[in-house]
């Protein structure tokens, strides 16, 4: 009898070439898994079933086994189901806060911080400013957020904290990254780092890098990873924007 597997995942094979049989099976398999095709606790039949749905065993045997090997269909279905937990858990954090402040409210308090202080010139006073008013405005957001409606429908204000909680991240990293930049360079210019003639200065003995910061948890400090970056040909010279 054909498993649950046959009728979930469509496996279109080429039989002459099995080494891209046991590819097809591995990549249909994880793809089945990361996109909720293959339900929760699903056990895997046996390769004898498999074979006997696709008739296909060699390849099913090598697919199995690579995927075994590597620990990934174990590994990937802890993650999706990781993940689940990490978005019913905060769904239901939005829903039973009960505060007295909307998404939109929080949201158009949020945007203010950044646009007075992280905007196209920033000074060291005004970022260390907006980082502090981030950081309480995130408290209150978890203290006294309210989602009206419930998370059985479309309800586009839970959508929305979703959405606002995420951008307090990034609001506190755009500020973060800021403050740490001690330089004018391009669309980031620290008043504090012009010329005479209040062009921007830049700092390319601490900074010619490129900066990518790494989220580390939730409440943890990110981390900073810099790619050196060097010139062989065009050489770094000071730009006039008059």
């Amino acid at each position: 009898m054909p498993s649950l597997l046959s009728g979930t995942i469509d496996l279109k094979f080429a039989p002459q070439d099995s080494g891209r049989l046991t590819r097809q099976i591995y990549d249909r398999l994880r793809t089945a898994i990361l996109s909720g095709a293959l339900p929760q606790g699903y056990r895997l039949p046996s390769s004898r079933v498999l074979a006997e749905d696709f008739a296909i065993y060699p390849a099913i045997q090598r697919g199995l086994e690579s995927s075994e090997q590597q620990g990934c269909l174990g590994a990937i279905e802890e993650r999706v189901h990781a993940f689940q937990r990490y978005v019913a858990e905060r769904t239901k954090r939005y829903l039973s806060t009960g505060g007295t402040r909307s998404v939109d409210d929080l949201h158009r308090e949020l945007g203010k911080i950044v646009w007075d202080n992280c905007g196209m010139a920033r000074s060291k006073e005004g970022l260390e400013k907006a980082i502090s008013e981030i950081t309480a405005l995130r408290v209150e957001f978890d203290r006294d957020l309210r989602v009206l409606g419930s998370a059985d429908t479309l309800n586009q204000s839970l959508e929305k904290a979703g959405r606002v909680d995420d951008f307090f991240e990034l609001a506190g990293l755009l500020c973060r990254d800021a403050l740490h930049r001690e330089e004018s360079c391009g669309g980031h210019f620290r008043v504090e780092h012009q010329t005479e003639e209040g062009e921007a200065l830049r700092d390319d003995d601490h900074f010619a890098y490129a900066a990518a910061w790494e989220y580390a948890g939730p409440g943890a400090e990110p981390l900073l990873n810099k790619e050196p970056l060097t010139f062989e040909h065009v050489h770094l010279a000071q730009r006039s924007y008059k």
